[in-house]
């Protein structure tokens, strides 16, 4: 279960991990968003929200790593992006119906802030600057969805999961060795295949010296070879 914070050793304005809309308001406002707000520490593989559940926070994403994913009806999950510090996660649910259309997972042990969804729609109607930067920061992930969409849909196998390779050492990890946090069948998720057909294209990147996988830590051995696997499909 989560350890709640009631009692922040942060306040917003001295916090580190603001993302870039809440760099945009005032201390009053600021002020404000602490009187509004909690953290709590998620474990490895605890639910930070479920799908279908209420809308009633805004999360800032304050350390560790999390998956965002939907859970569809008698199939396996849909793995959509791999969450990071800063991020500001509400979804389309808070202006629609109220309710997460989308599952939130810690990979690592992690620390969210909630923020009172009342307050934050307050912000956004009375501060024109932070509106602004809260719609570019959802085109921003718009964008990348749109781009992942067109990854799995368009790109073969191979193209899949070299793209995904990237994802994680350039963006996620920023490192050409890393401990990949996901399963083999989170990784198909993610490239909507099976979990046989990610495990051998795994293993083929493995034996033309393209990856080294140990166990959980792979090392991208030949990054541009990848990309090209990537950028052909």
């Amino acid at each position: 279960m989560f350890q709640e914070n009631k009692f922040n050793t942060n306040a917003c304005g001295d916090c580190l991990k603001k993302c870039e809309p809440f760099l945009h308001l005032s201390e009053k406002e600021l002020n404000y968003i602490n009187n509004n707000r909690y953290e709590a520490k998620f474990r490895a593989g605890e639910t930070i929200f479920k799908q279908g559940s209420p809308t009633s926070h805004i999360i800032s994403f304050s350390y560790g790593l999390a998956k965002m994913y939907i859970e569809v009806h008698k199939q396996r999950d849909v793995v959509m992006s791999i969450v990071q510090p800063t991020s500001l996660i509400g979804g389309p649910g808070v202006y629609i119906d109220g309710r997460h259309k989308y599952s939130l997972s810690a990979l690592t042990d992690s620390l969210v802030c909630f923020i009172d969804i009342h307050a934050f729609k307050k912000l956004v109607r009375t501060n024109s600057k932070f509106a602004e930067l809260m719609i570019r920061d959802i085109s921003m992930k718009d964008l990348r969805l749109m781009q992942r969409l067109v990854n799995v849909t368009v790109k073969q196998t191979q193209g899949r999961i070299a793209e995904i390779l990237l994802y994680l050492s350039n963006t996620i990890f920023e490192s050409d060795k890393f401990d990949i946090l996901l399963s083999r069948q989170e990784i198909a998720d993610m490239t909507g295949m099976s979990k046989e057909g990610a495990i051998r294209i795994l293993k083929e990147f493995q034996k033309e010296k393209l990856i080294k996988c140990d166990a959980q830590i792979i090392t991208v051995l030949d990054k541009k070879k990848l990309f090209e696997i990537s950028e052909i499909g």
